[in-house]
């Protein structure tokens, strides 16, 4: 409208205080303790205005009548987040060479009374510092670690999008995130070489999804009603030595991760293409026809699975999973998916990466490459 007048109004606020104590003691000077708390409160609120006036006589000197309710049109907005959190973590140390370590995350937020306690621990041992350990082996470091823990999945509304897309149902927990790793750590070559692997297994609970609802009640609403797990291992490695003046490097990766949906709200239903989320299948699963070659006779164009009036020889042959002589989804179901087959997922599942880079006189050269 042309003939119009727009009010807006933006007002926003934030405040994060936190305390936070630590303290150290050492012991015979083997022995290392570190104890560290604190509590933290966090409030953030957006306010959002707007006033419209519209079928104006002068734009260059608008006279807007309040009162005017049938040319006033006016829309607020107000995004409110609040909570506070404890933690607590306890580190002991054994003459360097055995690390242990536990906490916890007591979070709270004010968003639909959201609650979670988040342990966690983690331990190390350095095996090369034990006397038992072989020396002259060019071995510097070896290490093996372990670690569990829980994390929260609860964030705020970006701005601009309403917090009740965020919002959690009345009795709902927040997304728990569990992990736990593996891993192990070496040093080699004089410390030239540094050797890394590691094992992580982790697993989402309450994940939140778009709801499963027939089309007619609009716009889906996320839900916490999901359950994931990933795993998977990584191993890295990198090289650093000099020749002259010349010092260079040289590292890579190699990681291989996969994941499933262990739980969606009993949601089994398979249709042509790729589905988001999918239980008992990885994320962005894909569904569609198999091939088995092509037709290569008018007989084996005869018993093709129908599904248009001008196959012929040399066309595309497509298996017949359920022996219906026709191409269809079936009930789109897992039970009875037609002529559907799982093909796999989307998402990458080994992926590596290679680096490296020199320097020499205050020239420097570097470069990275990942697949």
């Amino acid at each position: 409208d042309p003939n119009s007048l727009e009010l807006i109004d933006k007002t926003s606020a934030y405040s994060n205080t936190q305390v936070l104590g630590d303290y150290h003691l050492d012991i015979a000077g083997r022995h290392s303790l570190n104890i560290q708390g604190g509590i933290q409160t966090e409030w953030d609120q957006y306010h959002h205005f707007l006033t419209i006036f519209s079928g104006l006589s002068d734009n260059d000197n608008p006279v807007v009548h309040p009162e005017d309710r049938l040319n006033t049109t006016r829309a607020e907005q107000l995004h409110t987040f609040g909570g506070y959190a404890s933690f607590g973590k306890v580190h002991y140390d054994y003459d360097n060479r055995l690390l242990l370590s536990a906490g916890f995350l007591s979070d709270f937020r004010s968003i639909r009374t959201v609650k979670a306690l988040l342990p966690s621990v983690s331990a190390g041992w350095v095996l090369s510092k034990e006397e038992w350990f072989p020396r002259n082996t060019g071995v510097t470091l070896l290490k093996l670690r372990a670690s569990w823990g829980r994390m929260s999945g609860v964030s705020r509304a970006p701005s601009g999008v309403p917090p009740t897309d965020y919002e959690l149902e009345p009795g709902k927990m927040a997304e728990i995130v569990g992990m736990t790793n593996f891993g192990t750590d070496a040093v080699l070559l004089e410390g030239r070489l540094q050797l890394a692997a590691e094992y992580f297994s982790k697993y989402n609970n309450n994940t939140r999804f778009l709801s499963q609802l027939p089309g007619e009640f609009g716009n889906a609403p996320r839900v916490s009603s999901g359950k994931m797990r990933s795993w998977g291992w990584e191993i890295s490695g990198n090289y650093t030595d000099k020749a002259g003046e010349m010092h260079y490097h040289l590292g890579g990766h190699l990681s291989d991760s996969q994941n499933l949906v262990t739980a969606y709200a009993g949601q089994r239903t398979v249709s042509n293409g790729r589905l988001r989320v999918l239980e008992g299948f990885p994320v962005n699963s894909l569904w569609g026809f198999q091939t088995d070659g092509y037709l290569q006779s008018e007989a084996e164009v005869a018993e093709a699975p129908y599904f248009n009036s001008r196959i012929t020889v040399g066309d595309v042959k497509y298996v017949d999973r359920d022996g219906n002589k026709k191409l269809d989804f079936g009930w789109g179901s897992l039970e009875e998916p037609g002529d559907l087959f799982y093909l796999g997922t989307d998402q990458p599942r080994y992926t590596f990466g290679i680096n490296g880079g020199a320097s020499w006189k205050g020239f420097d050269f570097s470069f990275f490459f990942r697949a």
